[in-house]
């Protein structure tokens, strides 16, 4: 059902006459009642809502009289017309009105709502207590986000039913950045007596959700997986369906809950993260909140992975020159560099066709460590010699070669 309000001049002018006129005496209470009742009839007639919302079928469209805004409740009258970009449009609500409650309890109501219009939604815009029945937790609430032209959110508020049976009503106005409403919205509920038997059971809900992570801060080698856990809490029986989301803007495929009495159960997942930075997951209640809960925050850093940075060879020098007859040696020494604690171990290999078998070399931190030997050449002749180094572990890469250019004299 879409519901429009208008000015109407006439009516306006009808009221303001008669006031000013002074048909109701100022001793006389009952006409004091029956005036105010009037003006605020003429007031929920002006152009608050021009560009209108679309209300539940379900919900029946209240009437401005004294009983549902009474004389004692303060009525929030905005400072100028609705800007023509300001338009909403109802969804849907959870639970419907008309639900029983018992008297002080407290429970949960969502409202769904679209922006039509053309103005983005920021977090200044907020939703704020109306008139009718004053409950507890009917105060102002700020949209969390922004919502944009065409995006849906949900305005959630948690009340406590009054102790004394009866039907309530209560009206919130949603208002832009500069205080100015442009669109209505209402619950209504009972609170049933205690000795009823037959009073209608409470709605089922989802009441809380809490959030863990065993690790949500990681500092590491990426990449980093997270576990992240969620505890649902019901108040009652049924069915609750649900879905992750992330901050990089992916979500989960809707999963279901089935509770056999109020209470809570558990649920997790993983996130495999691969970036420096901050991230968060939040639940979304499908059924029956239609309601975003969060935010778990995650946090990671990157360490670079354990490897050798760099690799030198101090000795022997590059060039021989010399009495080949008995063979020639070279002492050498090669110097590697990591960038953090870890074992490597290499392979040295020479261009006689002889080697260093596989060997470690442990680092407790970055730093530079050498590895010595020596190079016994049985038959040299004059030519050009090399060695090189294979870093097997972490790397797996071929540093070198190293020339040596050998001048055999007689």
């Amino acid at each position: 059902m879409k519901k429009r309000i208008f000015v109407t001049t006439a009516v306006s002018m009808l009221a303001i006459s008669i006031v000013s006129c002074g048909i109701f005496p100022n001793n006389n209470r009952q006409d004091k009642a029956i005036a105010t009742a009037i003006a605020m009839t003429v007031e929920a007639m002006k152009p608050q809502n021009t560009q209108s919302i679309l209300l539940p079928t379900n919900t029946s469209v209240p009437q401005a009289t004294a009983t549902l805004i009474p004389t004692s409740t303060a009525v929030i009258v905005p400072s100028s017309t609705p800007r023509d970009c300001n338009t909403a449009t109802f969804i849907s609500e959870t639970p419907l009105d008309g639900a029983t409650f018992s008297p002080g309890e407290s429970f949960t109501k969502s409202w769904r709502l679209k922006n039509s219009g053309t103005c983005t939604w920021n977090g200044n815009y907020r939703t704020i207590y109306y008139s009718g029945d004053s409950i507890s937790g009917a105060g102002t609430k700020y949209l969390n986000n922004s919502v944009a032209p065409g995006e849906k959110v949900d305005i959630v508020y948690t009340f406590k039913a009054p102790n004394t049976p009866g039907t309530y009503q209560t009206f919130f106005k949603l208002q832009d950045d500069e205080g100015v409403s442009f669109a209505q919205f209402w619950v209504k509920f009972k609170v049933k007596s205690t000795s009823s038997p037959t009073s209608t059971p409470t709605t089922f809900a989802v009441t809380s959700v809490n959030f863990s992570s065993s690790d949500a801060v990681k500092t590491d080698t990426c990449p980093q997986t997270f576990d992240y856990q969620a505890f649902i809490t019901t108040n009652k029986a049924g069915t609750v369906s649900y879905h992750w989301e992330f901050s990089d803007g992916s979500s989960s495929s809707v999963q279901t809950l089935t509770y056999s009495a109020a209470g809570s159960k558990t649920v997790s997942g993983t996130w495999e993260l691969n970036t420096t930075g901050d991230y968060w997951v939040k639940l979304y209640i499908d059924e029956p909140n239609h309601q975003l809960f969060g935010t778990l925050d995650l946090s990671l850093t990157c360490t670079p992975a354990f490897a050798v940075t760099g690799v030198s060879f101090s000795s022997p020098p590059d060039t021989f020159s010399g009495d080949c007859s008995s063979g020639i040696s070279f002492d050498y020494q090669i110097d590697i560099t990591t960038n953090g604690a870890g074992t490597v171990t290499y392979l040295i290999t020479f261009s006689d066709s002889t080697s260093v078998g596989t060997d470690s070399l442990p680092f407790s931190s970055a730093g530079t460590q050498s590895v010595t030997g020596t190079w016994n050449i049985s038959s040299p002749t004059t030519d050009t010699y090399w060695f090189n180094i294979y870093i097997d572990n972490p790397n797996h890469q071929l540093f070198g070669p190293y020339n040596i250019d050998v001048t055999c004299t007689p």
